[in-house]
């Protein structure tokens, strides 16, 4: 018994400690999603030679509620490299990832693209859909999301840089990497290569078909605060009654003393150079603090 509980606090150190084995990920991700069966995950590139000691999955919750077979691929033979089982008894570090060492750990080389994926089954555990991923330390660069209905090489991509499924993850021997490396990456800055132009340009007069009513309405490539009313539009657009390509007019409603409605839309960074910003809006009465 004795034995049993020093394996179990080595393996904890080695995972949550200053020891030698370290996260991909170095934050948690969770999901909600839970209607596909097969492997699903993300295609990444070590920047440099890599040892990987452990693979993990994401927990959403507590604990796994199934054992998930995590597996990393080598895409030019389309073959298994390590798999491990992550089961419901396994470890969760401090990052909600269930892991598993690699019975042998396994080496990945600098430059060569692998997937990685973890078995999932309908209504099973949650899974974390395709979004982004960036922040995990800088030893590889992830791509898009990959899948496979059923326990195959994942041969599908889906989403696109920065973005996966799942989400399996690795764990990985630091002895011997830059500093650098094991540090959070930080995404290069969306900045565009033309000196005039439209960052954005938007009237409102033409919200279909990304825009329909009710509480679900969204705006696409708009984050709407709507914690302090709401939107309106008309005509409505719904057939046959109000059906049309264009409206009349589009409208923030401010119903709440407290919250406000705001609408934020990112642009590309600029980093020299005159940024102008024009607008019209028709305030339907006075009021206090409008700016």
């Amino acid at each position: 018994m004795l034995a049993v509980v020093v394996l179990i606090t080595t393996f904890a150190e080695a995972v949550d400690g200053a020891s030698a084995m370290k996260n991909f990920f170095p934050r948690s991700y969770t999901g909600t999603r839970t209607d596909f069966t097969g492997n699903i995950g993300y295609e990444f590139i070590p920047v440099t030679n890599l040892l990987v000691t452990a693979l993990g999955r994401s927990v959403s919750g507590g604990r796994l509620q199934q054992n998930h077979e995590v597996t990393i691929w080598d895409t030019t033979v389309d073959k298994r490299l390590a798999t491990v089982i992550v089961a419901t008894s396994s470890k969760v570090d401090g990052f909600g990832f269930a892991c598993e060492r690699l019975s042998k750990p396994v080496s990945l080389a600098q430059g060569r693209s692998y997937r990685i994926t973890s078995s999932e089954v309908a209504g099973g555990d949650p899974i974390m859909d395709i979004a982004d991923i960036q922040k995990h330390v800088g030893v590889a660069t992830v791509g898009s999301g990959v899948f496979a209905a059923g326990n195959v090489y994942p041969a599908s991509h889906y989403g696109g840089s920065e973005q996966g499924y799942g989400l399996p993850t690795f764990y990985f021997d630091t002895t011997g990497l830059a500093p650098a490396l094991l540090k959070v990456s930080q995404p290069a800055p969306f900045i565009r290569d033309v000196t005039t132009g439209y960052l954005l340009q938007c009237s409102f007069m033409s919200p279909k078909p990304y825009c329909w009513t009710g509480a679900d309405c969204l705006l696409s490539g708009w984050e709407v605060d709507r914690s302090g009313g709401h939107f309106e539009f008309h005509p409505n657009g719904h057939y046959p009654e109000g059906f049309a390509f264009n409206i009349d007019w589009f409208e923030l409603v401010d119903t709440s003393p407290h919250g406000a409605i705001t609408l934020k839309h990112q642009i590309a960074e600029q980093t020299a150079g005159p940024v102008t910003l024009e607008f019209r809006f028709n305030l339907p009465q006075r009021m206090d603090g409008a700016t």
